[in-house]
């Protein structure tokens, strides 16, 4: 086989054979740092009281690790959160029985609708179930930015 020939196929066997590789390092790279939650109080919803919050430790967006300290984990580069005495964490609250609108008057109140999952999210309510809406499109048009 001529040795140009040759050159071009070792080439592309690199090519081809470091491109997982890089394709590895920028996943590595576009993760998001660990989040490091500690301080004020934790009620899991399992026990009965809630306790001192040493440490959440979150990854890409899920609950990797309770009751943890920054020298016990790899959290170089962490966000780091610290709540004060008077904060608590607890899971999101599910509403089985939601009304995002009424519309008693058939005035259309559709900013109810615009609304009401901001005011949910804020008072720790994380999932609902309609219990019927006039407009369940927008309803659903709602749920869909709390999902995100």
């Amino acid at each position: 086989m001529p040795y140009s020939i040759r050159l071009v196929i070792y080439v592309i066997a690199l090519i081809v054979g470091l491109t997982p590789l890089s394709i590895i390092a920028q996943e590595i790279e576009a993760q998001p740092k660990p989040l490091l939650i500690r301080g004020g109080w934790l009620f899991d919803g399992i026990s009965n009281t809630r306790r001192a919050n040493t440490g959440i430790v979150i990854r890409q967006g899920k609950i990797v690790d309770l009751d943890v300290s920054a020298e016990h984990h790899d959290l170089a580069g962490a966000t780091v959160i610290d709540l004060d005495e008077s904060e608590t964490i607890l899971p999101g609250l599910f509403d089985l029985h939601a009304h995002y609108n009424l519309d008693l008057v058939d005035k259309g109140r559709v900013e109810e609708v615009v609304h009401n999952g901001i005011i949910y999210l804020a008072n720790g309510v994380t999932s609902t179930w309609s219990a019927g809406e006039y407009y369940p499109e927008r309803v659903i048009v709602q749920r869909d930015l709390i999902k995100g």
